[in-house]
Order: structure tokens, then C-alpha cells, then sequence
């Protein structure tokens, strides 16, 4: 593959992962769970490779992409009282963009436990 078809077969993906994305806070709001929909995509992306037609591994490819996405954003919640106990943050950080109007640096974004979702 040339290096334009990998920058456009990339651009390509990247907008499939954010169409995926939008599907899946519709469908899971809540980023509870977020290890355990990782684990589980990461299996059925190996499964794919094994077994399936390349349209079907890269599916599988954007949904795990979607999820390692929404954990960067996100965080899961659900373990944050294992990572309290760990004396280990529960705060995803807000990634660092320039603003020229204020000089005054992110801050992280607290993930609230939803024990109800």
C-alpha cells in the first residue's frame, strides 16, 4: 500500500470509528464496563482474523477502536473504587490543546460512578 492509500485508508477509518462511537453512547450512554467491552472485542477482532473475511475483521477492528477510544475519553467508572484503594487517580485527563484566548491549563474531567446504568 502507498503511503496516500494508507493516509486515506486511515482517514477512512478513523471517521468509521467516530460514526461507531456515536452509535455506541447512543445504544451505552454509560461507560460502565468499559474493561469488560474491551476484553470482549479484542476477542472477537482475533476471532475475525482467524475466521472471517477482511470486511468482518475490520468491523470488529472499529468496534475495539471505539471502545480503547471511549476508555481514553471516558475512563469506566466501574473500578474506581479498586483504583481509589490502589491510591491511583480516577480522573481522565483532559488532553492538553492550545487555546490562545486563556492561558489557564485543562482540568481533569471527573467520571462519576453509575451503579444504576
Amino acid at each position: 500500500m502507498t503511503d496516500s492509500m494508507t493516509i486515506i485508508a486511515t482517514a477512512a477509518a478513523l471517521n468509521d470509528v467516530a460514526d461507531e462511537m456515536k452509535l455506541a453512547r447512543a445504544k451505552f450512554p454509560s461507560p460502565q464496563h468499559m474493561m469488560t467491552a474491551i476484553t470482549e472485542e479484542a476477542g472477537e477482532l482475533a476471532q475475525a482474523l482467524l475466521d472471517k473475511p477482511m470486511a468482518e475483521v475490520r468491523k470488529e477492528a472499529i468496534q475495539l477502536a471505539c471502545v480503547a477510544l471511549r476508555i481514553a475519553c471516558e475512563g469506566d467508572p466501574t473500578h474506581n473504587a479498586f483504583r481509589q484503594s490502589k491510591g491511583l487517580d480516577t480522573e481522565v485527563p483532559v488532553p492538553l490543546i492550545v487555546n490562545t484566548r486563556s492561558e489557564q491549563p485543562p482540568q481533569p474531567v471527573s467520571i462519576p460512578d453509575h451503579h444504576n446504568d
